[in-house]
This record gives C-alpha cells, sequence and structure tokens, in this order.
C-alpha cells in the first residue's frame, strides 16, 4: 500500500512525460517509497518468524510480543525513509533509473539505504522458509513442534496456510530480488537494458498473493465470526 501511495505520487512525472529533479515531487516519492521497501523488507522477515513460531513451535505470539515488533517495525521504515532529507550530505534523493529513489551517483547510500535491506530480508527469510519446509517433511523433529490433526479438512486447510506463506515468499524473491541485482550491476557500472529494468520494476505479483491469502485464511475468518 505504502509503495502503491509513492506510485500516485509520481502521477506528475508520468503527466509530463519527464522525472525532473527540482520538482517537490522528487523528495516525497523516493522517502514514501523508502519507507515501503524498508517495511516490507521488515516484515518478511517478521512474518516468517511468526511462521515458524506458530507452525512449527507451535506457540501463540502475546501482545507484548507482535504489538512492539509492529510498532518497531514502522519506526524503523520511517525513520530510515525520511533520515536522508534531514542528512547533511545534500541531496540524497532524486532521479533514479526509472523513478524517484536515492541518486545513482550516490553508490554507498544507495547500496546501504535501499538494496542491502532487500537482501537482508531474503537471506534471514530463506533460511526460516527452509527450516519450515525441512521441519513440515519430516526431515527435522522439534520436540513439542508440529501437530497436525487427523482430520482431512484441517489438513488442507493448515497445507494451504504454508503453501501460501511460501508463495508470498518466493513473490518477495523474483520480484524485488532481480530489481535489486540490477541496480547493484548498475552502482557496478554495468549497462542495464531498458527492457529489463522494465521487468525488475513490475509487482503486480503481490497484490494477487495477498488477495490469495485471504482466500485461503478466509475460513478461519469465517469461523471465528460463527463462534
Amino acid at each position: 500500500m505504502i509503495n502503491g501511495i509513492a506510485g500516485l505520487l509520481g502521477l506528475p512525472f508520468l503527466v509530463n512525460h519527464a522525472i525532473t529533479d527540482s520538482a517537490f515531487w522528487s523528495l516525497d516519492l523516493p522517502a514514501v517509497m523508502q519507507v515501503g521497501n524498508i517495511g516490507t523488507a521488515y516484515f518478511t522477515v517478521a512474518i516468517a518468524f511468526h511462521t515458524f513460531n506458530s507452525l512449527v513451535l507451535r506457540k501463540r505470539q502475546s501482545i507484548y510480543v507482535y504489538g512492539p515488533t509492529i510498532v518497531l517495525g514502522w519506526a524503523v521504515s520511517l525513520v530510515l525513509g525520511f533520515l536522508p532529507l534531514i542528512s547533511n550530505m545534500g541531496p540524497v534523493y532524486g532521479p533514479s533509473g526509472l523513478a524517484c529513489g536515492v541518486r545513482e551517483t550516490l553508490k554507498t547510500q544507495l547500496f546501504f539505504f535501499h538494496l542491502l535491506p532487500i537482501f537482508i530480508a531474503a537471506v534471514l527469510s530463506a533460511i526460516v522458509y527452509a527450516l519450515i519446509f525441512l521441519v513440515l517433511r519430516g526431515y527435522i523433529v522439534i520436540k513439542g513442534g508440529v501437530r497436525v490433526t487427523s482430520d482431512s479438512t484441517y489438513q488442507q486447510f493448515f497445507t494451504n496456510i504454508v503453501r501460501t506463506m511460501l508463495w508470498l515468499y518466493l513473490a518477495y524473491i523474483v520480484l524485488l530480488v532481480p530489481y535489486s541485482v540490477t541496480r547493484l550491476l548498475s552502482i557496478r557500472g554495468y549497462t542495464i537494458p531498458f527492457q529489463v529494468m522494465v521487468f525488475a520494476f513490475v509487482c503486480v505479483v503481490n497484490a494477487l498473493l495477498l488477495f490469495n491469502t485471504f482466500r485461503v485464511l478466509s475460513p478461519a475468518f469465517e469461523a471465528k465470526s460463527a463462534t
């Protein structure tokens, strides 16, 4: 949603058929987009740990855990997103590739502020989801871990949840990591074809997977409302 708002802020550039460095939106748009990117990276890892804790360890999170986790995620995203606006390094945000963001001339800032959170989220989520897969397949046994009822309906529901969560992670990898790799290659001085950059920016699958998540989880919501 945050990245969607950033996309709406970029409509003046679409109307003008150009990204102007002096435009007011060239500061707000990348800051909002940065908040969305960092928030996505943070909560991707948080969801992975929550999935592991719920499905593997079979523990229910307390409000004293997930409450501060959510607050911390948004606080970190807002600070890192708007910090470059008050930096003494000069204008960090501006035209960057096909959109606005950390300027490509500031290679160090582009890597640490924009690309590094994506790579960290990808690696940590890969480790956690790999453990979930190994446990659910029976290759790793955790005492007090997964206990699935013999009821076939619940087994199918349980399997659908696991499959959907894995698809969310795969979407993050397939969509954001290629984008990050293309930006990393451009930092290194490689020329990236325009068609490759456009393909790397595609994010529609995220919205489709979110819709699928609500579809899979709807039986749980309906059962709760019925009781």
